[in-house]
C-alpha cells in the first residue's frame, strides 16, 4: 500500500535533504548560475504549492519532493543526460535505505520527466515538471531567465543575447502547464511575459 510507504518517504526526505543541499552547493560549478541550490529549493516548494493545491495524498506529496531535491544532482558530473544521472545518484541511495522498488520507479519516473521537452506521464510527474518550470510564469522571471542565460554562456552554449531572446520567445511560445494549479495560476503570467519579451 502506498500510504504505507509514506513514513519511510518522509524519514528518508528529511535525512537527505542536508546532504543533497551540501551537494549542491559545495560541488556544483560556481559557473551554474541557474542549476544550483537556490533553484532546487524553488521547485520544491512550488512542488509543495502545487501539491496541496491539488489536494494530493501524502505519499505524492514525499515523492514528488524527493524528486524535486534530486532532479539536478547530476549536474554536479555532466550537463548531457543530467537526468539520467540524477536518477541515478537517488537509485542508489534509495537502495541503500532499503526504499522499495515501486517508490523508487515513482521517484525516477518524476525526475526523468523533467528532461525537455516535458512529457509526464502521471499526477506526480506533472507536479514536479510544473514545479521545475514554475518561474515562466511569475513575476521574478526575468531575474531567473537571466541566471540561466549565464550559466549557457559560461559553459560555452550560447553567447548572443538576441539569440537567447529568441530562443525564450520560442520556448515560452510552446510550454504547456499540465496541473489545474498551475495553469490557473502561472499561464497568464507566462503570457505576460512572453509578451515583454516580444516587445
Amino acid at each position: 500500500m502506498r500510504s504505507d510507504q509514506t513514513t519511510v518517504l518522509e524519514n528518508f526526505y528529511l535525512s537527505k535533504f542536508p546532504e543533497i543541499t551540501e551537494r549542491l552547493k559545495n560541488e556544483m560549478s560556481p559557473g551554474y548560475t541557474y542549476h544550483c541550490v537556490e533553484h532546487v529549493l524553488d521547485v520544491i516548494e512550488a512542488a509543495e504549492n502545487i501539491a496541496m493545491a491539488e489536494h494530493t495524498d501524502a505519499y505524492t506529496l514525499y515523492v514528488v519532493k524527493i524528486a524535486c531535491l534530486y532532479h539536478d544532482i547530476g549536474f554536479i558530473y555532466q550537463r548531457k543526460d543530467h537526468e539520467q544521472k540524477s536518477a541515478e545518484i537517488f537509485r542508489t541511495d534509495a537502495l541503500a535505505e532499503g526504499l522499495n522498488d515501486s517508490v523508487i520507479i515513482d521517484i525516477e519516473g518524476c525526475i526523468l520527466a523533467t528532461q525537455i521537452p516535458q512529457a509526464p506521464l502521471n499526477e506526480m510527474e506533472q507536479i514536479v515538471c510544473d514545479a521545475d518550470l514554475d518561474y515562466l510564469g511569475r513575476t521574478d522571471y526575468d531575474r531567473i531567465a537571466d541566471t540561466l542565460f549565464k550559466e549557457m554562456q559560461f559553459a560555452g552554449e550560447l553567447s548572443d543575447p538576441e539569440k537567447w531572446k529568441q530562443i525564450q520567445i520560442n520556448f515560452l511560445r510552446n510550454h504547456k502547464y499540465h496541473t489545474r494549479f498551475s495553469i490557473n495560476l502561472r499561464m497568464q503570467g507566462l503570457l505576460k511575459n512572453l509578451e515583454k519579451l516580444q516587445s
